[in-house]
C-alpha cells in the first residue's frame, strides 16, 4: 500500500486569505487601515536589513564571532569581508602565537574588503616578516593601534617602521620594543592619546614623536628607557603621565618648557626619577604628583621645592609667601607618613601653617594604627590648632586600610575626567597637590 500523502500545513492571512509567510497584507475593509502583518516564527528579519546596517552590527562583534557570520547563509557571505573591522589578536587565544598568529592576522587583513578601525596586537614574537604585517591597504585609515611584543628582550626587539605610517591614528600605544634612532619624518596629525610602555627610545626619537603629534592631549611615558632627559613643548597637551623603570639608569630631568593647556602632571614610582623637575610655563596646571624626598629639585616657574631633608619651600625671594599657598592650594595628600621623621613632620606642618585656602589634607600613615589617642598627638605635633585655614580638614588613614596598586591601568589613564585623589593612582611616598 502506498504511503498516505501528507499535506503541508499553511497559515493564511485573515484579511485576504493569502499564505502569511513572506506576506504583507494590503487589503483594507470599511475604510480601515490594513492590519499589520505578523511575521512567521521562522522569518529572518535581520537578513532583510540593508548591507550598511548589517556591516555596522557585525563590526561590534569579537573577531571570531564576526567571521562565523559568513556561515549563516549566502546572504551573509559578503557582510563580514566588507564590515569595518576591530581586530584584537587576543581573541584567538593561546593556540596562536608568534609566527602562527602573525600569519593568521596577515590572512585576515589580506582577505578583508572593508577598512580596519582598531588593531590590537600584544602577543607577538619578533620575526623577520613583522614589517609586512602593517602594510595592507585596509589599514590605511586605522584610528587606534595597540602594539607590543610578548616579552621584553634584553636588547629590545625593533619596532617595525611600518607601525609608524598611520596618519589617521587617534589613539596609539607601543610597548616592549625599541624605536629607531631616526623615525623617518613620522607624522600623526590626528593623534590625541599616546602611550610608550617599556619602550627603548632615544631622546632624539622621543622629541620627534612628540613633535609629530600637533593635536596630542594625553601622553603617558610608562617605564620607558633610553633617555636621561625629557623636554615637553606642546600647546595642546592636557595630561602628562611619567614613570621610570626601576631597572634603568636614574632619570635625571623632566622639563615642561611650554604647555599652555596642561592641567595634570602625574609622576609614578619616583624613587627612580626624575631627580629634577622644571615646569617653566604651564599656567593651567592644577594637579601635580607624585613628589618625594628622592627628588633634588622641583621648580614651578618661580617657585622651587628643594629636597625637604634640608629645606622645605622657597621662592626667588626666600621664604616669602607663595601665591599657590595664598590662593590655589585646596587639596593635598601625603602618603607614607612617618611621625618619627622630622622631615615628614616639618613638611606637613609647613602647609598646615601656610596654606590659606586649604580644604582637605589626607595623611596616609606608613605603619601603626590611627586610633583617637594617636591622632590627638599628631594634631599637637603638626600644630593643627594653629592652621591658617580654619576650614581645613585633616584625615589620617592607616596604610593597611588603603589599597596601593603597583601599576596603572593604561586603559583608563587617558580619561581626563579621572580624579587622582580617588586613590586609584596613588603610589608609595607621594604628594599630590592641586
Amino acid at each position: 500500500m502506498a504511503p498516505l500523502a501528507t499535506k503541508r500545513r499553511t497559515r493564511s492571512c485573515r484579511s485576504c486569505g493569502s499564505e502569511r509567510k513572506w506576506h504583507v497584507c494590503t487589503a483594507a475593509a470599511g475604510g480601515h487601515h490594513p492590519p499589520e502583518a505578523v511575521p512567521a516564527a521562522d522569518q529572518d528579519l535581520i537578513s532583510d536589513l540593508p548591507d550598511e546596517l548589517l556591516c555596522a552590527i557585525v563590526s561590534f562583534l569579537p573577531t571570531k564571532d564576526g567571521a562565523r557570520t559568513q556561515g549563516l547563509s549566502r546572504r551573509w557571505r559578503t557582510i563580514w569581508p566588507a564590515a569595518t573591522l576591530d581586530l584584537d589578536g587576543g581573541d584567538f587565544g593561546p593556540r596562536y602565537a608568534g609566527a602562527d598568529l602573525s600569519g593568521l592576522i596577515t590572512r585576515i587583513l589580506s582577505g578583508h574588503c572593508g577598512c580596519v578601525r582598531r588593531l590590537r596586537l600584544a602577543t607577538f614574537h619578533h620575526t623577520a616578516t613583522m614589517d609586512s604585517l602593517f602594510q595592507p591597504t585596509v589599514l590605511d585609515k586605522l584610528e587606534e593601534l595597540h602594539f607590543r611584543y610578548r616579552f621584553a628582550m634584553a636588547e629590545g626587539d625593533p619596532l617595525p617602521l611600518s607601525a609608524l605610517r598611520f596618519t589617521e591614528l587617534r589613539v596609539a600605544s607601543y610597548g616592549l620594543c625599541y624605536f629607531p634612532d631616526d623615525p623617518g619624518g613620522v607624522t600623526f596629525p590626528k593623534l590625541r592619546e599616546l602611550i610608550l610602555y617599556k619602550a627603548t627610545i632615544s631622546e632624539i626619537s622621543l622629541n620627534a614623536m612628540i613633535s609629530a603629534c600637533p593635536d596630542l592631549r594625553s601622553l603617558f611615558l610608562r617605564d620607558s628607557i633610553g633617555f636621561h632627559r625629557v623636554c615637553i613643548s606642546s600647546p595642546t597637551l592636557v595630561r602628562l603621565g611619567f614613570s621610570v623603570n626601576s631597572r634603568s639608569p636614574v632619570m635625571e630631568e623632566l622639563v615642561v618648557v611650554n604647555a599652555p593647556s596642561m592641567e595634570k602632571l602625574l609622576l609614578f614610582k619616583t624613587f627612580a626619577g626624575p631627580r629634577n623637575i622644571r615646569v617653566m610655563f604651564a599656567p593651567k596646571l592644577e594637579v601635580l604628583g607624585c613628589l618625594s624626598s628622592d627628588m633634588r629639585n622641583v621648580e614651578l616657574q618661580s617657585t622651587i621645592f628643594k629636597s625637604y631633608t634640608k629645606m622645605i619651600i622657597q621662592n626667588d625671594q626666600g621664604y616669602a609667601p607663595l601665591e599657590c599657598l595664598d590662593r590655589h592650594l585646596k587639596k593635598m595628600q601625603i602618603i607614607n607618613y612617618e611621625e618619627d621623621k622630622s622631615a615628614d613632620v616639618n613638611f606637613i606642618k609647613f602647609f598646615v601653617l601656610n596654606a590659606q585656602v586649604l580644604e582637605s589634607l589626607k595623611i596616609v600613615v606608613r605603619q601603626g594604627q590611627c586610633d583617637a589617642k594617636w591622632i590627638a598627638s599628631q594634631y599637637k605635633k603638626l600644630q593643627v590648632d594653629a592652621r591658617v585655614s580654619l576650614g581645613a580638614r585633616l584625615d589620617f588613614e592607616a596604610e593597611n586600610t588603603c589599597r596601593f596598586p603597583r601599576s596603572v591601568d593604561i586603559n583608563h589613564f587617558h580619561d581626563l575626567s579621572m580624579d587622582p585623589f580617588d586613590g586609584s593612582l596613588c603610589f608609595p611616598l607621594t604628594v599630590f597637590i592641586s
